[in-house]
């Protein structure tokens, strides 16, 4: 038996990784084993130097970093969700939208398509308006450079947006308003696991 994989998806700010953190927590509730994910991983390695500003790199190796950081997980997400429930903080979803930018994303999604990727049963966007995203990532940390680019992440949303009406990668999307409090997004996710 195959146990839901769920991703939370959206531009920088959008609040991910506390509802990942959340759906985490609801699963644990219901008394069944979960597995908690984050990418890019630590093995990202040169995308998270160039996010840093510690080097520069193209946009298509950036792309290359992050697919093949996903590639190599898939032994274990494929063993994991035997066992399990998946919840990741973001995914390849992302991928697409952060590294399509420039024209680039009927491209990137039919490299993604054809990489072989484990599926997601729901993917959760928190759709959230640029400036609110830049507000509160300012609040939490010194910005990457994609965190204070507001023309890039307009253009990321936009990818979104053509992801979300595609399913992208995923049985369903979810579209979640995400500048809500964060119990009232949390409390739509819900609902939605409720099957």
């Amino acid at each position: 038996m195959a146990y839901p994989f769920i991703v939370i998806e959206g531009i920088d700010g959008s609040g991910k990784s506390a509802q990942a953190q959340l759906v985490a927590n609801f699963v644990r509730r219901l008394r069944v084993r979960h597995f908690l994910h984050k990418f890019p991983t630590e093995n990202a390695k040169k995308a998270k130097e160039h996010l840093g500003g510690k080097t520069s790199v193209s946009q298509d190796e950036l792309f290359a970093d992050f697919l093949d950081d996903i590639k190599d997980t898939q032994e274990n997400l494929r063993g994991e969700i035997e066992k399990g429930w998946i919840v990741s903080d973001r995914y390849c979803q992302s991928t697409a939208a952060y590294q399509g930018v420039g024209g680039k994303l009927e491209e990137r999604m039919a490299e993604i398509e054809n990489a072989g990727l484990l599926k997601p049963n729901m993917v959760f966007w928190l759709d959230l308006d640029v400036g609110k995203a830049m507000e509160r990532k300012a609040g939490q940390k010194s910005p990457d450079k994609h965190e204070k680019d507001a023309k890039f992440l307009e253009k990321v949303r936009e990818n979104y947006e053509r992801l979300y009406a595609d399913s992208f990668m995923a049985g369903e999307w979810h579209r979640i308003n995400a500048s809500q409090d964060g119990k009232k997004v949390f409390e739509q996710i819900r609902k939605k696991l409720e099957f």
